[in-house]
């Protein structure tokens, strides 16, 4: 019985074997499956009109089509090979286009948040979206940064003064710095209203927002004059805001006071007891610590100088103009002892190199005085210089005090970018 069953057994096994070997072999040839490639291409024919505005029918023919060249790809029918041709060349596009709308659709609610937010000047909506779209997207988006980096200014500027958005807009303005100098690509160079003609205009402000931030909001003119001192350096509009320079001659100002205690002390031991060599070398200390008070206040003078000449001349602005010139008036008496000459200092100073802040001082020796007469004493020869407060910049931790009626303004939008807001999809890149 057992040799029966086993043989049964067997015999099922075998038949099961061939059963699917046919199956195998002599199942229907897919290139001959006309009912099938014909429901697949209809399909795709039937979808194709609605992929330009309709996601689900662009996935929908991007599918069908990856079925129909899996299944008939190999077959060679004129007809088949064909529409096998037509697929090979648009189902990359399609897929492509796919891709392009799903991300349009992720970044839709963000990029609606942003635009709504610039309109209605909803700054906590604008920050948080942008953000987002930075930290998702940075390369599609980096020109949100240049937004993020001048909201701050606008708002410090105002009256009275919102600073909640500062430490958000210095951040992203060096941001934006970096990459502008890095070369890195700017789909557009900002959004209006907060867009920059130039590269080069965007720098120039950049700069200038750091500066105005961290003078008037940190308190902190010694990091803010070399910000203010690159934007100079650029030929767009901070190169003729006059708060900038003000900062610079704040600072400078203060460096005439400290050397003028300097001069003070070292003043102080002089002593006609001395032996005549220790006398010498007292002396020419003296004189080297007031060259270094002279030259800090040439720089305070010329930046004073180029204060005032970019000052509007309206009456909105008068008194600011007016502070600034008798502050000149003063740097100027304390450097040379008289007022002549003054006007001509005025005049020339724009057109002169302006001083780097972040370089030395170099010290400026006057022409030594006339021997004195027989029978008087050198020893104190060299004077002392009253320390410099010149009107409306000795509360020098507040250069905000002395901003001119009109802070400095916002470049003008591009003629060509009238509307406000990012784009749901994105633009053909223009460079920057």
């Amino acid at each position: 019985m057992k040799k029966i069953f086993r043989s049964f057994d067997l015999a099922v096994i075998l038949a099961a074997i061939l059963v699917a070997g046919a199956t195998i072999g002599f199942g229907q040839d897919p290139c001959a499956d006309t009912a099938g490639q014909d429901a697949l291409s209809g399909k795709i024919r039937e979808l194709f009109p609605k992929i330009k505005t309709d996601l689900p029918s662009l996935k929908a023919i991007v599918e069908s089509g990856k079925q129909y060249t899996e299944k008939y790809g190999a077959c060679t029918s004129d007809a088949i090979k064909e529409f096998n041709t037509y697929l090979s060349t648009n189902l990359p596009n399609w897929e492509k286009s796919a891709k392009a709308l799903d991300l349009a659709a992720t970044q839709k609610p963000y990029i609606d948040k942003f635009n709504n937010g610039l309109k209605a000047k909803n700054w906590d909506d604008v920050y948080s979206a942008g953000k987002d779209l930075i930290e998702k997207w940075p390369d599609q988006f980096r020109t949100v940064e240049l937004v993020l980096g001048t909201i701050g200014y606008d708002e410090t500027a105002k009256t009275p003064r919102n600073t909640k958005y500062n430490d958000d807009t210095l951040r992203y303005a060096k941001a934006s710095l970096a990459d502008l100098q890095s070369g890195k690509t700017f789909d557009s160079l900002g959004v209006a209203p907060y867009d920059y003609k130039t590269k080069n205009d965007a720098i120039a402000w950049m700069n200038y927002y750091i500066g105005y931030i961290l003078a008037v909001d940190k308190k902190d003119k010694k990091e803010a004059i070399n910000y203010f001192y690159t934007a100079t350096q650029i030929q767009s509009g901070p190169a003729k805001e006059p708060f900038g320079y003000e900062v610079m001659a704040l600072n400078y100002i203060d460096e005439v006071n400290r050397l003028t205690d300097v001069v003070k002390a070292k003043r102080a031991l002089l002593s006609e007891t001395d032996p005549e060599d220790v006398q010498k070398q007292k002396v020419d200390d003296v004189k080297a610590a007031v060259a270094q008070v002279n030259g800090a206040a040439e720089r305070a003078l010329d930046a004073l100088a180029r204060a005032y000449s970019f000052a509007p001349s309206d009456e909105k602005n008068k008194a600011y103009k007016d502070k600034i010139y008798k502050s000149i008036q003063d740097v100027y008496t304390l450097r040379f002892g008289k007022q002549e000459g003054l006007q001509a200092w005025i005049a020339a100073a724009p057109s002169k190199p302006l001083p780097n802040p972040s370089t030395p001082i170099a010290p400026v020796f006057d022409a030594e005085p006339a021997p004195a007469a027989a029978g008087t004493t050198t020893s104190g020869a060299a004077t002392t210089p009253a320390a410099a407060k010149p009107a409306g910049t000795t509360t020098t931790s507040k250069p905000d005090a002395a901003i001119p009626a009109k802070p400095a303004a916002k470049p003008a939008a591009a003629a060509a970018k009238p509307q406000t807001g990012m784009k749901t999809v994105a633009k053909k890149k223009k460079g920057a």
